[in-house]
């Protein structure tokens, strides 16, 4: 596969995820990647040959430099190091105008000023945004209620001047509105709130907003093993201040002398915009005292942490930080040192380099060399394959392997990735059509693909759990576009990758049936 090819399909596939959660995600990046599938199509047809090339800058600039830069953005101001964030978005705000991101940094800037303690100055400045008309307005108007611990005004504006719609479509406004009941002791309607939410969830998956909305219910309602959990996990990020805090918080409601205590603590080590809250907090009448749930809000709740438990058990984004994927990094270091070694000892692009590192000719595994079967699966024709499948390994591997364990996780491996090998070579005896060559992990990465959906699939049926049905239809996306990929690609081998899946799918059935009557 050329580089040139290998750009197409990465552009393709990238932009075409956005669009296809284009309800998850802002309207500039639906924009952009819709701009750039357009700008690749005219080049393909133009000039085919610099077609990638041409996209795969595009794509760099306008999608993976922004997406980098917000990430890092967002994870700075989760630490609250509102200075450094204020810094890197004055640059990346640039690449997205339309997601109204200009004005940003000045709103960053304010933070700073009350972490610093110039609450005064901070005030000032959200006041010169200060507007129901623009998004920013809005934000700058709630980070003023907030800076100033004005809870009731807060909640006050919010439904003073904003519909039902707007409020729950606008995740900044539906945070603040959440915490804001929790401040002012209304648990029914905060944990009604994050019914909704939930609801919510299960169409789009956006589920930044509903962890937050998490947060202040298991918070405010007491229950601190749950907001420990979500600090565990999701909001792993946040300031060991901030989680602290609200594990205060959650004390506090249980428990009032043990919470006044925490906070109390807290308050004497930490900078004076948390000094503030917490003054606040501190001088509201006991949470304990507030309104008892209701039965359906007490529902609710024990749903929302059933939710989360499901999710820290299939969420790839959580999986990934639990242990470390060792024998997915031992896979990745042995195709790359026997492709090292091809290189060296001729060229991984030389047929009889290759053949004598023992690629796949189903002629000679006909003739008794069935080792070829497993030495082809780490063989690779030039950088750009390689590359390729040690993203994939990387990325399915250290998730079924987390998922599965070490052990399963190295059988389903290999019998996926020799799987598919045995199945080209059979397919060549029935087509008589022996003298076929074939390297490549390709056949043990799909297989992992299969192993992932049948796990998901098996823990679905047996739990009913909405974050695996989520996984899958994920899956079932990346699955149809490697379908696509390869019938694009005449190198690539679709029989090799087809097979490989569902080689993978019938092993995870296996390994997953039988971990569970194991136990």
């Amino acid at each position: 596969m050329s580089i040139n090819l290998f750009l197409i399909q990465l552009v393709t596939v990238s932009c075409l995820s956005f669009l296809f959660l284009a309800r998850r995600v802002p309207r500039g990046w639906v924009v952009v990647s819709g701009m750039i599938l357009g700008v690749l199509a005219i080049a393909f047809w133009v000039i085919p040959n610099w077609a990638g090339w041409l996209a795969g800058g595009l794509w760099s600039v306008f999608v993976a430099l922004p997406l980098g830069g917000f990430a890092r953005v967002n994870y700075l101001v989760q630490q609250e190091r509102f200075g450094q964030a204020r810094g890197l978005a004055a640059y990346v705000r640039w690449l997205h105008p339309a997601d109204g991101l200009v004005e940003y940094p000045a709103l960053l800037r304010g933070l700073e000023m009350g972490q610093q303690g110039r609450i005064e100055e901070a005030i000032a400045l959200f006041q010169r945004y200060q507007t129901n008309q623009t998004k920013v307005g809005q934000t700058a108007t709630a980070m003023l209620y907030r800076l100033d611990a004005r809870w009731g005004d807060l909640l006050s504006w919010i439904r003073g001047n904003f519909s039902e719609a707007a409020l729950w479509n606008d995740a900044t406004l539906t945070a603040y509105y959440l915490r804001s009941l929790g401040e002012t002791a209304d648990l029914n309607g905060l944990v009604q709130g994050l019914g909704r939410l939930e609801q919510k969830f299960e169409k789009t998956g956006s589920g930044a907003t509903l962890n937050l909305g998490r947060l202040y219910a298991f918070a405010f309602c007491g229950q601190p093993e749950a907001v420990k959990l979500l600090f565990g996990g999701v909001l792993r990020m946040h300031t060991a201040q901030a989680q602290a805090f609200w594990v205060a918080i959650a004390h506090l409601a249980l428990d009032d002398r043990l919470g006044r205590q925490q906070l109390q603590a807290l308050a004497e080590q930490t900078d004076r915009a948390y000094q503030k809250v917490i003054a606040w907090r501190l001088a509201q009448p006991p949470l304990s005292q507030a309104e008892k749930l209701t039965l359906e809000s007490q529902q609710i709740l024990d749903r929302a942490l059933k939710n989360l438990r499901q999710e820290a058990q299939y969420d790839h984004r959580l999986i990934f930080t639990r242990r470390r994927a060792y024998v997915t990094y031992l896979f990745m270091g042995l195709n790359l040192a026997v492709f090292v070694l091809s290189e060296l000892q001729g060229g991984s692009q030389n047929i009889e380099t290759l053949y004598r590192f023992g690629a796949l000719v189903p002629e000679e595994v006909w003739t008794g060399e069935a080792w070829r079967l497993g030495t082809a699966t780490v063989l690779h024709y030039g950088a750009v394959h390689l590359i390729a499948n040690l993203l994939g390994l990387f990325f399915y591997g250290a998730l079924v392997e987390s998922m599965l364990g070490r052990g399963r996780f190295a059988i389903a491996y290999w019998v996926s990735g020799i799987g598919s090998m045995g199945v080209i070579t059979l397919l060549a005896w029935v087509q008589q059509d022996l003298e076929q060559f074939c390297v490549g992990a390709s056949g043990g990465v799909m297989g992992l693909l299969g192993v992932l959906g049948a796990v998901l699939l098996v823990r679905w049926w047996r739990e009913r759990a909405a974050i695996a049905a989520r996984q899958l239809q994920l899956l079932g996306f990346i699955v149809g576009m490697q379908v696509v990929s390869d019938l694009l690609t005449p190198q690539i081998s679709l029989v090799g990758h087809v097979s490989g899946l569902a080689i993978g799918f019938l092993v995870g059935v296996g390994l997953e049936v039988g971990k569970r009557k194991g136990n």
